[in-house]
């Protein structure tokens, strides 16, 4: 277990990240071209990575310890495997969703 400012800090940290990530894109008129986000995103922590010298979204190299990671590929393979397990995860959680809508337009024509 991490002390509560640790956990804090860290927390605020990515909270800044993501939100710096999405500010630019937003400034750039990039939101309406998701190719371009996604090699651009991918592109701009690459270039984090390697300037500050770390490891944000474990592109530079699998982390320590057993966890989901050791599963898959080494690396660099194993970023395409992530990105496919995220597209899955976020259809997943999507579904319930997609079904609701299905229903309420099979509802709304039938009758």
């Amino acid at each position: 277990d991490l002390p509560c400012d640790v956990a804090t800090s860290i927390c605020r940290s990515n909270v800044t990240i993501c939100s710096g990530v999405g500010l630019f894109f937003r400034i750039s008129k990039l939101l309406s071209k998701p190719i371009s986000i996604n090699s651009l995103g991918t592109k701009r922590a690459g270039q984090v990575n390697w300037l500050l010298g770390v490891n944000y979204g474990f592109l530079r190299a699998k982390p320590l310890g057993q966890n989901l990671l050791t599963l898959m590929s080494p690396w660099p393979w194993y970023i395409a495997e992530l990105v496919a397990a995220g597209i899955s995860f976020v259809l997943l959680y999507y579904l319930p969703f997609a079904l609701m809508d299905g229903i309420r337009r099979y509802r709304k024509n039938a009758y």
